[in-house]
């Protein structure tokens, strides 16, 4: 039960801190980098067909790859952190709406987020219970 939940956290991390970060990237260090901001949504396009292209070449290779044989912190890192890459571009695409507030998409990234988190919360607390937990 204490692997189940250091597991669940991990990817519940990943995928909380990664919008956070691409957000915060686009937000703070555009200042210094500017004349990327119009490539935002291409960079987020090519970053997500890249790891599909690359998954679905390794699916259709059939060679094995070595698993991790257990689950141990550093591979649960490494995990939680592919698993939420597309997290992180659409951090990236959020930063670049224009929330008409003079925010670069603030508060629209503070509403999906809310509305997001909600109704993931009353899912996971009715599943808890169904599952007898």
């Amino acid at each position: 039960m204490e692997k189940m939940g250091i597991i669940a956290g991990t990817f519940g991390f990943f995928q909380f801190i990664m919008p956070l970060a691409g957000w915060a990237c686009v937000n703070w260090i555009i200042d210094i980098f500017q004349s990327v901001l119009p490539y935002i949504p291409w960079i987020s396009l090519i970053l997500l067909l890249t790891l599909g292209i690359l998954m679905v070449k390794d699916g259709l290779s059939g060679q094995e790859e070595e698993v991790c044989p257990e689950t141990d912190f550093k591979c649960l890192l490494i995990q939680g952190l592919a698993t939420s890459m597309d997290a992180l571009s659409v951090g990236f695409t959020i930063a670049s709406y224009d929330g008409g507030e003079g925010g670069g998409g603030g508060s629209h990234y503070r509403h999906c987020y809310i509305l997001y988190l909600s109704p993931g919360h009353r899912a996971g607390t009715a599943l808890r219970y169904v599952a007898g937990r």
